[in-house]
């Protein structure tokens, strides 16, 4: 079990460690969509959580040591969400959240409401099973 753990990662998701370890950018932890990105989390089954993963990051597991050691292509890159304007988009229309895989990072608009945040993203990570970023 440790060499499975050394070489694939950690099995389960601690949200915590996952929150101790990322980088706001145009955001802040009190920003209401990072509210809501956490609470969406919590609520996701260890599945989801692992698919979210998957969509930011390339991997569906954490490294060993936990989210602090979460590597991309310059080496460790902490998971990072970034503010993805949308003023100069159509009326009504609402945009999927994007990834940035390489460097772990998420573009996450701001939505209005939590269900709305919680549909788009759940539609971004389901709909991009072969894709890993849309």
């Amino acid at each position: 079990q440790e060499f499975d753990i050394l070489l694939n990662g950690l099995p389960s998701i601690d949200i915590n460690d996952w929150k101790r370890n990322t980088i706001y950018d145009n955001y802040n932890s009190y920003s209401i969509t990072i509210i809501y990105f956490w609470r969406i989390v919590a609520s996701f089954t260890e599945i989801e959580k692992q698919k979210l993963l998957q969509f930011v990051t390339g991997s569906s597991r954490v490294p060993p040591n936990g989210f602090a050691e979460l590597r991309g292509s310059n080496g460790y890159q902490k998971f990072t969400i970034r503010y993805l304007d949308t003023k100069n988009d159509k009326k009504n229309c609402i945009r999927l959240p994007k990834a940035r895989t390489c460097f772990n990072i998420l573009e996450l608009p701001n939505y209005d409401t939590y269900d709305i945040q919680r549909t788009m993203i759940l539609r971004a990570i389901n709909e991009s099973d072969n894709f890993g970023q849309i």
